[in-house]
């Protein structure tokens, strides 16, 4: 293999690299992509996605474990941000591990960017999720970030 096909197919594999989102239909999939952000040492267990459209921030998905740092609600959350008036809208979910019972769903389908949805439940501290973002058009999902560990 000489050195333009080897760079060539270097490249194609960091681009598939790149591209961390799960489709659930090729429709705009191409330009969806996604940054994970660990919390600080202030908010054990928890984390967010940044959600991508064409390389440009369309959204955010927050696992709040104990969200009484950020607001009056107790329990453990989901919170979901649209910050790009794009058309597309963000979804969070989060399931437990064991069993893989999906408690928390927000979605800020149906309302005007910049907008926010929250999902509160509470389960016993230290239980172990999963949770994902999603952009989604119309009710269709354009892609999802592979599932990601938090804790209550």
């Amino acid at each position: 293999m000489n050195i333009r096909k080897s760079l060539a197919a270097a490249g194609t594999l960091a681009a598939a690299l790149a591209l961390t989102f799960t489709t659930a239909g090729s429709a705009g999939a191409a330009g969806l992509g996604h940054e994970f952000w660990n919390s600080d040492d202030r908010y054990p267990g928890s984390a967010y996605f940044v959600l991508k459209n064409d390389s440009r921030e369309a959204g955010r998905v927050y696992w709040i474990a104990d969200p009484g740092h950020f607001g009056r609600n107790f329990g453990d959350s989901v919170y979901v941000s649209d910050t790009r008036s794009d058309g597309y809208s963000v979804r969070g979910q989060a399931k437990t591990i064991e069993g893989g019972k999906m408690l928390w769903n927000a979605s800020t389908a149906g309302k005007t960017a910049p907008a926010s949805a929250r999902s509160t439940d509470n389960v016993k501290e230290g239980t172990y999720i999963f949770f994902r973002g999603c952009l989604e058009k119309k009710g269709v999902s354009y892609g999802c970030t592979p599932w990601r560990v938090g804790r209550a």
